[in-house]
Parts: C-alpha cells; sequence; structure tokens
C-alpha cells in the first residue's frame, strides 16, 4: 500500500505543475507506473475523486485564485492558460463549481477587498489612520530560500487553527525522519495551506505539514519529499499559539496584512502559498508560529 501512496503523490504532484498542460489517462497513468486499465481505479480508491474530476476541480480553483489575485489579467487569458478551451468552456465549469461566474467572481473580489490593489496610493490613503491601535504585531519583512522537505498533506482546516490530523502528521514526520538521521541544527517545521480560504472553504483546504530534511531521502507511504519553490520576499509576523484567543489574533493578522500593511507600504501579495514556520521559545517552552504571506512591490 506504501507504494501506491508514492505514486499517487508523484502524480498528484506532477498535476499540479501542469496544470496548463494535456492531463489525460495515458499520460498520467505513466506518471503513476500503472496501467491505465487499473490506475484510474487506484486514483479515485485514495482520493475519492475520479481523476476528470480531481483535474477539472484543480484548473478551476487555481484559475480562481489567479482571478483573485491578478484582476487586471484576461478572463479568456486565464481560462487558456489552466486548460480550457475558451473562455465559454471556462465560465460553464467556473459556474457548476462556485456557482457564480468568472466576471461575478471577480466583482465579488473587488467589492470584498474594497480596493484594487493597482490603486496603492488610494489604498495607502485609505488606512493611514489605522495603527497600533488597531494591531499589536509586529510586521517584519524577510526572505526565504526555497527548501527541499518531508510531508504529508491533509485536507481540512478549522477556524481554532487546530487539526489533530495536522499534529499527527508532525509527531509522525518527525519519527520517520529522525530513525532515519535527517533531522538537523538547521531543520525548519512548516506548515503550507495549499489552497486560499477566500475560494476554498476550509474544511477543503489542502495543507502539507513539512519538516526540512537535511539531505535527500526517497518517499515512504503517504510521506512525500519535495521542493518548495519558496524563494522571495514575505510579510511576516510572530505569535505564540498558546496565548488566550491565539486562533482570532492569528485571522486578525492576516486582515490586517492584507486590507492595511500591504497598500500602507507599497506591496502586492504574490501568487505564492502562505507559510508557517513553528520553532519553540526556550524561555518558556511556548510554541511561536511565524506566519509568512508572500509579497512584491507595487
Amino acid at each position: 500500500m506504501k507504494e501506491y501512496y508514492i505514486r499517487i503523490n508523484r502524480v498528484i504532484d506532477y498535476i499540479e505543475n501542469n496544470l496548463g498542460s494535456e492531463l489525460n489517462l495515458e499520460t498520467l497513468s505513466k506518471v503513476a507506473c500503472f496501467s491505465a486499465y487499473h490506475f484510474h481505479r487506484l486514483f479515485r480508491s485514495i482520493t475519492g475523486e475520479t481523476l476528470a474530476v480531481y483535474v477539472k476541480k484543480r484548473r478551476i480553483i487555481a484559475a480562481a485564485n489567479r482571478i483573485y489575485h491578478f484582476p487586471e489579467v484576461k478572463i479568456s487569458q486565464i481560462a487558456y492558460e489552466f486548460g480550457f478551451s475558451g473562455q465559454s468552456d471556462f465560465s460553464r465549469s467556473f459556474k457548476s463549481f462556485f456557482k457564480i461566474t468568472p466576471s461575478e467572481f471577480l466583482e465579488t473580489r473587488r467589492l470584498k477587498n474594497g480596493l484594487s490593489w493597482h490603486y496603492a496610493d488610494f489604498g495607502k490613503e485609505l488606512f493611514s489612520s489605522v495603527g497600533k491601535d488597531f494591531f499589536e504585531y509586529d510586521i517584519n519583512i524577510c526572505r526565504l530560500e526555497d527548501y527541499t522537505v518531508a510531508y504529508i498533506r491533509n485536507t481540512g482546516l478549522s477556524e481554532e487553527h487546530k487539526s489533530e490530523k495536522i499534529e499527527d502528521s508532525f509527531r509522525k514526520l518527525y519519527t520517520w525522519a529522525a530513525a532515519r538521521e535527517l533531522i538537523s541544527p538547521d531543520t525548519h517545521v512548516l506548515g503550507i495551506t495549499l489552497d486560499n480560504p477566500e475560494i476554498v472553504p476550509l474544511t477543503e483546504c489542502r495543507h502539507d505539514t513539512c519538516i526540512t530534511i537535511s539531505r535527500e531521502a526517497e518517499p515512504d507511504g503517504n510521506i512525500g519529499i519535495r521542493i518548495i519553490s519558496s524563494a522571495g520576499r514575505y510579510a511576516a509576523c510572530d505569535f505564540d499559539a498558546e496565548e488566550p484567543d491565539f486562533s482570532k489574533s492569528f485571522f486578525k493578522a492576516i486582515d490586517y496584512i492584507y486590507g492595511c500593511w500591504m497598500p500602507q507600504n507599497g506591496y502586492f501579495p504574490e501568487d505564492r502559498p502562505c507559510i508557517e514556520r513553528y520553532h519553540k521559545n526556550h524561555e518558556n517552552g511556548h510554541i511561536f508560529i511565524e506566519l509568512m504571506i508572500p509579497i512584491y512591490p507595487c
């Protein structure tokens, strides 16, 4: 069974990296090294979805995320970029999934955000009166390098920012890596939410539980190995995960960084996943979470 998970994870990563390419049964069964006859049945049994449904869903969600972050790009261009035959095909699929058209989604996004990211000067003026009384945490700009990680993927987050599945995954990963001497003083513990909660319900958001590893390793069952292309700038903020009302502070920070800090400081959100980096405070033993939101200058 471990080998099955390794091969299906390989296919899922391939799909994610090639959403604009031809992703037919023949191509993906070769990636999995299974016959086409058996592959689509194995894929459905492990993921709970048929291959066709999964591929279309990932294309629609990725396209919605592109619209969300780059509202100036034509919808027809985004449709072709993510493998749809045209704007009408994309619009039908999009509406079937989200119950609104891409144009309606774009308008809703603009109204919800209250400003276009391409009016940064207006944003700076609008939020110039917002200060420390509203948000008490310091926001810093940091840079990351690409990481090689061992990871376990789960689906489903919560507003309380707690998940037994994710906690179990961290324990499993650390035990697995320690047994293989993959832990070093430079090891980082990461959480990566792969979907935008503004687009995908929290209960359906995919999350990678990760630890960086010190050398190459082979996948093992549902533990995958991959390189996270995390290079770039991030707006970062630290939280004590054991403080009262931590989850409220955490989500308040996300709203503040997007709605106030970015327009005030001349940054746009970049189309890369947010990263949470975990570390222990050796003075009080508390776990701290560093929230990092990808940004680029206006």
